[in-house]
């Protein structure tokens, strides 16, 4: 890619990606949608309205408690998508672990669809959504944050450890997943997820994506590729960022948004809070030089092996999946926003900014400092 086109990769570009794409769920939705829960009770108030991507989502307080409602496309989802996602959360909190249970109607379902939306209702998180405000891609506020969200990765990988849920999900628009690595030719991986999804095909068609793919992946893929079949599986959360993460004092109170959880490699997840909590994205896209927060790496790393404990292979592999590990993600978001949402901006900054060159920066010198500072850690 041209340094021109890179300074394209702005900040406000990055920003503009997260911001919500549906319109918000209206108080004539939201009192129909609570009448299917016998718990719920009747709608008071809106207490606030998510601005996150991808789904329409409120909180709101009833005569009887606060809940949080959601809807989702069904251009986009199933209804057997969210009763699989259900089913995780189901089992977390029969486990102890902080999620906010999923309320049911009196048929027993936890998902009410129509032809176009599909709804569910969670109970509220407990403790203070502190990252409200934030963007994703920006680091804790404390070192104390890093080390509780680390400590409560670890203690979810434990709690899943017996969960049935044991297959990966099937191919669809956005997947938080490392699955492709596991073709030892990585062209011919892209090509059959690429067949599997047309949207995503018909974006491909338009460019050299052989040739920059390639390119941009080929110094990490194959270390990666010779380890991935022997890392321990388990379900995974795909979404380890602050924004997901509610807060009491300085312990993390409650995990949410588990709409990109998987069944694939627990390191996955380690890659993916690494990322969005430790590395200033926003920073480096929009040209900064330092691009790492080694105080918050640290105390996530260390909040997770004090709860946890990582394997010698993943060890070993952890700096070099972390500069590849958005490979799926990156192309299904592209399916995403080609293909679902129709924007073909954000389909562009998905390929140029996330597929491309998220990857490259990691093979800059800081992304080279970052590989060499985790492999002195972890041994």
């Amino acid at each position: 890619m041209a340094d021109k086109k890179r300074e394209k990769l702005s900040k406000s570009q990055s920003l503009a990606v997260v911001k919500p794409h549906l319109a918000p769920m209206t108080v004539d939705e939201i009192t129909a949608l609570l009448r299917l829960y016998p718990e719920a009770g009747s709608l008071q108030e809106i207490l606030a309205v998510s601005e996150r991507p991808y789904s329409a989502a409120s909180l709101v307080r009833t005569n009887q408690q606060d809940l949080f409602v959601k809807k989702r496309s069904t251009r986009w989802r199933t209804v057997a998508d969210l009763q699989r996602e259900h089913k995780l959360i189901d089992h977390l909190v029969r486990k102890g672990f902080p999620t906010p249970a999923v309320l049911r109607t009196a048929d027993g379902e936890t998902v009410v669809c129509t032809d176009e939306w599909l709804y569910e209702a969670h109970y509220r998180a407990e403790g203070e959504d502190t990252y409200r405000e934030s963007h994703s891609w920006q680091p804790f506020a404390s070192v104390a944050h890093a080390r509780s969200a680390g400590a409560t990765l670890a203690r979810f990988h434990a709690a899943v450890g017996d969960c049935p849920i044991r297959t990966a999900r099937p191919v669809a628009p956005m997947l938080a997943q490392f699955a492709l690595a596991f073709n030892a030719d990585l062209i011919e991986a892209v090509e059959k997820l690429a067949a599997q999804l047309p949207a995503l095909q018909r974006f491909l068609q338009e460019r050299s994506w052989r040739a920059e793919i390639e390119q941009v992946y080929a110094p990490f893929y194959s270390r990666v590729h010779q380890q991935l079949a022997c890392l321990p599986r388990c379900c995974t959360h795909g979404d380890w960022h602050a924004n997901n993460l509610f807060f009491a004092d300085n312990e993390v109170s409650a995990v949410i948004d588990f709409h990109l959880s998987d069944y694939g490699c627990r390191i996955y997840d380690l890659a993916v809070a690494i990322d969005r909590n430790a590395v200033l994205w926003l920073d480096i896209l929009a040209g900064g030089s330092n691009g790492v927060r080694y105080d918050i790496l640290a105390a996530l790393l260390d909040g997770y092996l004090e709860a946890g404990s990582l394997t010698k292979m993943e060890r070993e592999i952890l700096p070099d999946l972390l500069a590849i590990h958005q490979l799926d993600l990156a192309l299904t978001n592209i399916a995403y926003y080609e293909g679902v949402e129709g924007d073909r901006s954000r389909a562009v900054w998905a390929y140029e900014a996330y597929l491309l060159e998220h990857t490259r920066r990691y093979a800059a010198s800081w992304g080279d400092k970052l590989r060499k500072w985790l492999r002195q850690y972890l041994t």
